[in-house]
């Protein structure tokens, strides 16, 4: 009976996309504007769960800590209603294209230079999710940077195509992601000799304030998933040092078969942590 709800609430979901998808895109871009806003709001109003998270991260930031619930209420919904905005354009981007981009997107770059070497050489590309970082992504795409976009695929697999076509108008390529934290957990669970580890990456963490509130919350969040595999005699073993150096031992010393990895941090390093574990390990 679940599974009968469930895929009757998935297709109903597909049949509110796909009605988007056709209407956005008929929609004057002056008047998607407010509309977006007010679907925004009614998302705050009716996902009780996902308002009440949302300010819960608010409130649980050193920094943000003596914020009101009023405050924070009105954070998180501008939040659904920026996000509203997002999808909205990804769906009216289809009115878009290489010759007309420009009437709608001023493109600017921090450092043009940077921005042509990266095109010439390759580079890994991250799109924050600040204001409509939807429509961010495609313009890329027409002004002649064509990405692979890793993306998560959608609980409901009918939507997953519709939103990886969206995202591909602009000539960019959509893969699924790897799942490696979600295939981690379950390896937590299926009884294997798993390692969890955390690095602290000294190269980030040497340039920020002991009390700053991002290494808070992230020993925070530590504590509490510590607390829960804590349950199934597992826990999460943190290291603070450069994570090439702490890898390269850890995979030589214990012989590791097999990496879930999940890197953050500056783009070159990244790449310089993924090379280590190819080398050392098919993964």
């Amino acid at each position: 009976m679940k599974s009968s709800a469930k895929q009757f609430r998935y297709y109903i979901e597909w049949i509110a996309i796909n009605c988007m998808k056709f209407i956005i895109p008929l929609i004057p871009r002056a008047l998607l504007l407010p509309i977006a806003k007010n679907l925004g709001t009614i998302a705050y109003i009716f996902d009780r769960r996902g308002r009440k998270t949302g300010i819960a991260n608010i409130q649980s930031t050193n920094e943000l800590g003596g914020i009101s619930d009023s405050n924070a209420a009105k954070l998180i919904r501008k939040s659904y209603q920026s996000f509203a905005l997002s999808m909205c354009d990804l769906f009216w981007a289809s009115n878009i294209n290489e010759t007309n981009y420009s009437k709608f997107i001023q493109v600017e770059f921090e450092n043009r230079e940077a921005y042509e070497k990266a095109r010439q050489n390759g580079a890994i590309w991250v799109t924050p999710h600040y204001g409509s970082f939807e429509l961010i992504s495609l313009v890329m795409g027409f002004y002649k940077t064509k990405f692979t976009v890793v993306a998560q695929d959608f609980r409901n697999p009918r939507l997953t195509e519709i939103f990886k076509r969206a995202r591909e108008h602009s000539g960019h390529k959509v893969i699924s992601s790897n799942r490696a934290t979600v295939r981690l957990f379950k390896a937590l669970k299926s009884g294997y000799d798993v390692l969890p580890i955390f690095i602290f990456d000294s190269n980030i963490t040497n340039k920020l304030n002991q009390n700053d509130h991002r290494l808070n919350y992230i020993n925070n969040v530590l504590d509490g998933l510590n607390k829960m595999l804590s349950e199934n005699k597992k826990k999460i073993y943190i290291y603070k040092g450069d994570p090439i150096e702490i890898i390269s031992k850890l995979i030589i010393k214990l012989k590791i078969k097999e990496i879930y990895l999940k890197a953050l941090g500056e783009i070159s390093h990244n790449q310089a942590l993924y090379l280590v574990c190819l080398i050392h390990i098919d993964f």
